[in-house]
């Protein structure tokens, strides 16, 4: 947007508290756990291979075990960075809303 032009009139809150953070990262927590997001990027590390039987049909009970153990990973490693990720949206939402308010 040209210097010029006005931005569009937004109400933007006085301040970034800890308690937005968690908020969206609890939310993000939420979201991506009900997603297969993270089970894909666990796939793609290879760490266990897709269980699939001699005959190349479906493993389905070592197919269970795959999918609990991918899914208990990834959500334990949700669990870990929540933290981290409501810090880094306090201090990023915190310098671009300031850079907003000074916009007018």
């Amino acid at each position: 947007m040209p210097k010029s032009e006005r931005a569009p009139k937004l109400r933007i809150s006085d301040d970034v508290r800890p308690e937005h953070g968690n908020a969206f990262a609890d939310e993000l927590l939420r979201c991506s756990a009900q997603g297969l997001t993270f089970v894909d990027a666990f796939d793609e590390t290879h760490l266990i291979v897709w269980p699939m039987l001699p005959d190349d049909t479906d493993d389905e009970p070592a197919q269970r075990r795959y999918d609990a153990i991918a899914k208990e990973i990834s959500s334990r490693v949700l669990t870990e960075v929540n933290p981290h990720i409501a810090e880094a949206f306090v201090r990023v939402a915190s310098e671009v809303l300031d850079r907003e308010r000074k916009r007018g």
